[in-house]
């Protein structure tokens, strides 16, 4: 299904205010608590409606998110030594279903609301999100933005914090945001499509990356049809460290693969070529919204067999592709323990060792 949110108009407005209100009472005592229970009232959404604002995206007809996105900035942002100037676009009040929350359809908001700044010359997003949500800080942190100041709003108790992020061209925090938010997701939304297209799309951008000697001596065998899904699936290991679980279950498995193959008759070593092809390629995935999985642990042999991959061709590792349907998130190592693990809410924890640790001298 394609993501295409809408200007919203007058009769999405009380649909709009009852989504608010929804995520207002799911947030209520929680880690994401946002809004006072006054704000955003009717008259708010109305007005945003009005300036023309205000973007919803639906499902067969079911508002799922909505967010306003201008140049109208709060008066306390003022005063903040912004890092990047020009023009600019806030985003504000981005709301998602509570039930739909952990499909990434706030990450894609977002990127949309990037895109449609970009087209229109705006050379960074500026926003504010609850000092104590700490949820949203994560999600905003993740996405690239960078904190600039402690602001405090008009009938709004607490904290806020304020981010920006800058929207030229390969700039380091979109480079950043888009390796960031390449995590390794191990369960998908299996009612969700990816075209043969998509995945053609994908292995140009590994065509033109770094070939050892230029030999580029890989091939990529695409799957997205469920037949052929089907036959891949039972060759794949999933999650070594989780140790009670033996992949995901039917409805959030894979949706496509590309299978990396190497060409002996060009070369009989590799190298590191397939290890840049698939994270070129994850960083791809990320970039349309998607997500994926770098599979090494492979049932060669049953999968050669299955797919009738001729021995001239070495397996060398498996892509798993689809719209996330978990939540990643990374956090510092603890006691030198490294496993990835997931908690009862079935978020996905990913330890990441300090930059200190990583830098060397002898």
């Amino acid at each position: 299904m394609e993501f295409r949110p809408v200007k919203a108009v007058e009769t999405d407005a009380r649909e709009v205010f009852s989504l608010i209100v929804a995520c207002r009472e799911a947030m209520e005592g929680t880690e994401m608590e946002q809004w006072p229970e006054f704000y955003p009232d009717l008259d708010v959404v109305r007005g945003d409606i009005e300036r023309e604002a205000l973007w919803i995206y639906r499902e067969d007809g079911t508002l799922v998110a909505a967010m306003t996105v201008d140049d109208t900035q709060p008066e306390p942002y003022d005063g903040i030594d912004w890092k990047y100037g020009g023009l600019y676009i806030c985003v504000h009040r981005l709301a998602v279903d509570p039930a739909r929350r952990r499909e990434g359809i706030a990450g894609r908001m977002m990127v949309f609301a990037e895109e449609m700044a970009f087209r229109n010359g705006r050379k960074a997003v500026r926003l504010d999100t609850y000092g104590l949500n700490t949820a949203a800080v994560r999600f905003y942190e993740c996405l690239g933005y960078r904190r600039r100041a402690i602001i405090y709003l008009p009938k709004k108790d607490g904290e806020y914090i304020c981010f920006e992020k800058s929207l030229a061209p390969f700039s380091p925090d979109m480079l950043y945001t888009l390796i960031v938010e390449s995590r390794s997701v191990r369960r998908f939304r299996e009612d969700v499509h990816v075209s043969r297209e998509r995945l053609i799309e994908l292995v140009d951008l590994a065509r033109h990356a770094p070939s050892g000697g230029n030999r580029q001596p890989l091939k990529f065998m695409l799957s997205s049809e469920p037949a052929r899904n089907r036959m891949i699936f039972p060759h794949l290991r999933w999650a070594g460290y989780i140790k009670d679980w033996d992949g995901p279950e039917e409805g959030e498995r894979p949706v496509a693969y590309i299978v990396i193959l190497g060409d002996r008759e060009i070369t009989e070593t590799f190298g590191t070529d397939h290890g840049i092809a698939a994270q070129t390629i994850m960083l791809g995935v990320a970039s349309m919204g998607l997500a994926g999985c770098i599979i090494g642990s492979v049932d060669r042999k049953g999968l050669r067999v299955v797919l009738g991959i001729p021995v001239r061709y070495e397996i060398l590792c498996v892509l798993a592709i689809g719209y996330p349907a978990e939540e990643v998130v990374l956090e510092d190592v603890k006691d030198d323990d490294i496993k990835y693990w997931r908690s009862t809410d079935g978020v996905h924890h990913v330890p990441k060792r300090s930059l200190d640790d990583l830098l060397f001298e002898p």
